[in-house]
């Protein structure tokens, strides 16, 4: 009661003050709502939908012909849409990757900023790694992440590329490199938007045993393919780390 009557309390001085003179009313209305900025609109807009992914892996040693796998990609806007939410899946042989990226634009740098959460990583959140060694770029056509990362003492750079986005397909690369070598391909994604569903993609691996989130027909005999490619390539555990962390 004691908080009821002092919340009540403070509402009428509020009413006093502002109710006959309308203060408060010309004050609310001379502050506009902040906006998300024309930046993150238009990246949001580029990449925003689920998209089916068939992923393809550059020969290593123990796959001598690569290696195709399958997943999906979620883009949607975070709340206001000041944040670009990024939920991808992807199906290893070992185990599967579940990633989240969150992307925003800083005002005051005037760039791009963004983090990775994903269940490869130790401390699954690389929370440093978004405040000193990302770079980001959107120029309305190709979406860029640059990354100086460490593994073991020994220092890489990330190149991954968004690009040839329509409003039903992009292609997606990451390559890698020793700072000032040559950039090494690792793999390429090809893309293709998913139509909803009333089962919907299952990206959080709930239904992990049922593969069929994908309704695209032109899809189907590109993700049969990759299922047998999958039964005849096998990647070590070792080999799967080593692809996925970008030594």
């Amino acid at each position: 009661m004691k908080g009821l009557s002092r919340t009540a309390a403070i509402s009428l001085c509020f009413l006093g003050v502002c109710g006959i003179t309308n203060t408060c009313a010309n004050a609310q209305s001379s502050t506009s709502t902040p906006q998300p900025s024309a930046e993150i609109q238009s990246l949001t807009k580029a990449l925003t939908g689920t998209w089916s992914l068939i992923v393809t892996f550059e020969p290593i040693a123990s796959a001598a012909n690569g290696i195709t796998n399958t997943g999906e990609e979620t883009w949607r806007a975070g709340p206001g849409g000041f944040t670009l939410l990024e939920e991808e899946r992807l199906r290893m042989p070992k185990e599967e990757v579940f990633l989240l990226g969150i992307i925003w634009w800083n005002a005051v740098t005037k760039s791009f900023q963004g983090m990775e959460c994903q269940n490869a990583l130790p401390y699954t959140c690389d929370v440093k790694g978004s405040l000193t060694d990302i770079t980001i770029s959107w120029d309305g056509k190709q979406f860029i992440i640059d990354e100086l990362e460490t593994h073991n003492g020994k220092k890489t750079t990330w190149h991954e590329v968004w690009s040839d986005i329509t409003p039903t397909s992009f292609t997606q690369t990451g390559e890698s490199s020793e700072p000032g070598a040559p950039r090494k391909r690792l793999f390429t994604i090809h893309a293709a938007r998913v139509t909803p569903t009333h089962d919907n993609n299952d990206i959080h691996g709930t239904n992990s045993g049922n593969d069929s989130a994908v309704n695209s027909t032109d899809q189907a005999p590109k993700l049969a393919e990759s299922r047998k490619s999958l039964v005849k390539n096998r990647l070590q555990e070792k080999d799967f780390k080593e692809l996925w962390q970008h030594p």
